[in-house]
């Protein structure tokens, strides 16, 4: 199947990606990571629906397609490497996709991590620490911290850096969201996304990505999340 150019290598699959689904492209000889948004949908067939309802639709996907093409403009201004940039983002019929390199290999275990010598923990850390910085420098909140979003791989000296990936979820900080919007990994969720996913007042910001990322941290160095009472509570958030 050709999208846009790029030949996927097999069906797109929707394993552990949420709202979209993922696979592998070629294009001029290079592999490339492919992801396809399950929503918006860009109506086509004027056949199913109202006018109305339509162009009310188009609208809607106009105003996506503007605003996030700026979004995904400000992350490849803001990476020095470590964020993944977005090679291409496009509608092709009526689905919108992703181009970002491919990255090989698979992130270490938390358990390998933790027992690294000090210094290249602390040098994960600072990497990881940087991304995030970069990210929120330019305005853009992640909004989904977790382990399979850092891929972490070994550099030739021996030492652990580490990509950001899967901008999704993210959204520009200020940006008032409804509940629908928000998201993210229930283990490493901020007390105030959960709330604002539950209908309160509450407008997350960066320091939702800072909350999940120390409990990242404390995995990275210690193997395991930071201690709460799972008798009474199910997620670190709760407690």
């Amino acid at each position: 199947m050709n999208i846009n150019g790029y030949t996927l290598k097999a069906e797109l699959k929707n394993a552990n990606s949420g709202f979209s689904k993922w696979g592998f492209a070629t294009k001029n000889g290079k592999e490339y990571f492919s992801k396809e948004l399950i929503n918006p949908v860009y109506p086509i067939d004027k056949r199913v629906m109202s006018e109305e309802l339509f162009q009310q639709r188009r609208t809607f996907c106009s105003q996506y397609e503007t605003k996030f093409k700026k979004f995904f403009g400000q992350i490849n201004k803001a990476s020095h490497g470590n964020l993944v940039r977005i090679d291409e983002f496009f509608r092709c019929g009526s689905r919108y996709y992703l181009i970002t390199e491919k990255i090989e290999g698979k992130s270490p275990s938390m358990e390998y991590l933790a027992s690294l010598d000090e210094e290249k923990k602390l040098l994960l850390l600072k990497t990881v620490a940087r991304c995030f910085y970069d990210l929120h420098s330019v305005g853009i909140v992640h909004s989904d911290v977790k382990p399979n979003n850092i891929l972490i791989k070994a550099t030739k000296s021996g030492n652990y850096v580490a990509k950001l990936i899967d901008f999704d979820s993210g959204f520009f900080k200020g940006d008032v969201l409804d509940n629908k919007e928000l998201g993210g990994e229930l283990t490493y969720l901020a007390p105030e996304t959960f709330l604002g996913i539950y209908g309160e007042d509450v407008h997350p910001d960066e320091k939702s990505d800072i909350f999940s990322l120390g409990l990242l941290f404390h995995e990275y160095y210690c193997g395991v999340l930071p201690y709460y009472d799972e008798n009474e509570y199910e997620y670190p958030y709760e407690a």
